[in-house]
C-alpha cells in the first residue's frame, strides 16, 4: 500500500524476490500490472493473522491472501528536515563518519541515500552514534 509513487519502485523491487505482489495505490496512478505485480484499487481495512503469521489483508473489495504486508507512507522530504543540510542526489550528504554539513548533526539510513536496506541503516546508525558521542565528548564542558 502506498500514498505516493515511491511505492511503485518498492513494488518493482519486491516483484524480483516474491512470486506475487499486490499493489494498492492510495492515489491516482497509471501504474500498470507488470512482472507479477497485481494492482488493486481498494482501500486497506486491516491485516489479518495471528502472533506468528500474517494470513490476509482485508480491503474494501474483500480479503487478499498474503504472507506479508508492507506499508509505504508519506514522510517529510529530506530537504525540509533541517535548514542548512547539504543534499546530494536527493539525499543528505554525509562523510564516512555520517557527519552532515551542520556540525553536531549526523544522518544515516534511508535519508543518507541508497541502498535502502536495513543492514546499511544499522551499520550507519552505529557509526553515527559513535561519531555523535565523540563530538559531544569533545565539545561539551564537564561541570
Amino acid at each position: 500500500m502506498s500514498e505516493n509513487e515511491e511505492g511503485e519502485e518498492e513494488a518493482r523491487f519486491l516483484s524480483e524476490i516474491c512470486s506475487k505482489v499486490y499493489y494498492l495505490p492510495l492515489y491516482k496512478t497509471s501504474f500498470e500490472e507488470i512482472n507479477g505485480i497485481k494492482v488493486i484499487e481498494a482501500k486497506p481495512i486491516s491485516v489479518i493473522g495471528n502472533e506468528n503469521r500474517v494470513t490476509s489483508l482485508s480491503t474494501s473489495k474483500g480479503n487478499i491472501d498474503v504472507d506479508a504486508v508492507f506499508f509505504i507512507r508519506n514522510v517529510l522530504p529530506v530537504n525540509q528536515l533541517l535548514e542548512g543540510l547539504e543534499l546530494e542526489d536527493g539525499s543528505i550528504k554525509v562523510d564516512r563518519l555520517m557527519t552532515t554539513s551542520i556540525p553536531g548533526v549526523y544522518a544515516c539510513g534511508d535519508c543518507a541515500g541508497k541502498p535502502f536496506q536495513i543492514s546499511k541503516a544499522v551499520g550507519e546508525g552505529s557509526t553515527a552514534a559513535l561519531s555523535a558521542v565523540k563530538y559531544l565528548d569533545s565539545n561539551l564542558e564537564v561541570k
